[in-house]
């Protein structure tokens, strides 16, 4: 089996791609993922990347030489120096707050917060900062081209998950067998006007298929799957 997966199998050529990284929390299978995504110069961008094997750090150069790595949020960042001492020439781009949370971490450029809540990491690649909770700060990606939305902790996306205390956990938390945030998510919100503002923005781009870190990925048909209500929409 290859290494990484196409998010979309209809079009692999589209430039997404995924990388499933085992993770256990409280004794559940909760996994990770780390996505690929080639720029329009042909560079790649590694977001939320993983604790990556060699043969999987192969493949990605075998797709091309990696120029950005993103940490998706305050959270996601046990891997990103192993990352950058990998490729020592890509840009580490952070969320604000995580420098300050996790000194040391080798941070080339910080991205989001109230002045500045979207742009363009690269060109042809969108990013949204989603406010509303500090404890978070969720940089969300969009790749138009492929309309390819990628995030971190927004929602999950457990469905058919082999291990029944995981199954269980997730249901209690109100976002097993549907994509959604958890009800730990919904406690972290302090300002729910700013992170329905962010989330409209966000929903209003063109988007069908969704790379996530925990749950399975959206091939397509990813908007109708969004739970609006969940973000006061």
């Amino acid at each position: 089996m290859h290494p990484l997966t196409p998010l979309t199998a209809a079009t692999p050529a589209s430039g997404v791609w995924t990388i499933d990284h085992d993770l256990s929390l409280g004794g559940m299978a909760f996994g990770t993922r780390t996505t690929v995504l080639r720029l329009a110069d042909g560079t790649l961008l590694l977001y939320a990347p993983g604790a990556l094997t060699a043969d999987q750090q192969a493949a990605i150069d075998g797709l091309g030489p990696v120029s950005k790595i993103v940490a998706p949020n305050l959270m996601h960042h046990l891997s990103l120096a192993a990352a950058k001492a990998r490729w020592p020439q890509a840009e580490v781009i952070a969320p604000p707050g995580l420098r300050e949370t996790v000194p040391g971490l080798p941070i080339d450029r910080v991205i989001g917060g109230d002045s500045q809540r979207e742009g363009e990491i690269a060109p042809g690649l969108r990013w949204r900062f989603i406010g509303g909770m500090p404890k978070l700060n969720e940089l969300i990606l969009h790749q138009p081209a492929s309309r390819a939305l990628v995030f971190g902790d927004i929602a999950f996306h457990f469905t058919d998950h082999p291990q029944w205390w995981l199954r269980t956990f997730m249901t209690l938390n109100g976002c097993y067998g549907r994509l959604a945030p958890s009800r730990l998510f919904h406690s972290m919100v302090k300002d729910p006007a700013r992170l329905k503002e962010d989330m409209a923005a966000v929903l209003a781009w063109d988007f069908d298929s969704i790379a996530l870190c925990h749950g399975r990925t959206v091939p397509s048909g990813a908007k109708a799957l969004i739970p609006r209500k969940d973000y006061g929409l």
